[in-house]
């Protein structure tokens, strides 16, 4: 049976099935689990509809945001728009980061980890007791 998964802010869908997203200028695609969205969606619903951030937020979600559904094996096929808007060709990486996933082209994930790790990184951490 195939799970039906939603790319985009704007679309819902059902327990922990994953969202990916795509704002312009970002080189990566991110998805979360529902929760993390009810969570954005509840203190999107709080502001003003007149609030400029709030509406180029939604804007790009809901442009981007797309039905898709994972295939048996699992996997997921971008769509296009998000594939160019993010710069994917080639080979890819899934990035885990907590609450969300982002995947990014495998250059650009090599040249971000090719950038050392300071000691301001390290203090950093430190700080937040890590």
């Amino acid at each position: 049976m195939r799970d039906s998964v939603s790319l985009g802010g704007a679309c819902r869908s059902v327990g922990t099935r994953e969202r990916a997203r795509s704002l312009a200028g970002r080189e990566a695609v991110e998805g979360g689990v529902d929760q993390e969205w009810e969570r954005i969606e509840q203190k999107l619903s709080q502001l003003s509809n007149f609030n400029p951030t709030k509406k180029k937020f939604l804007t790009r979600t809901n442009y981007y945001g797309q039905a898709v559904e994972m295939d048996n094996q699992g996997r997921l096929l971008l769509p296009q728009l998000l594939r160019e808007s993010a710069q994917l060709k080639g080979e890819v990486a899934v990035m885990g980061y907590l609450n969300r996933l982002e995947v990014q082209s495998m250059e650009a994930v090599q040249k971000e980890v090719a950038e050392p790790f300071t000691a301001d990184d390290e203090k950093n951490l430190d700080e937040l007791g890590i």
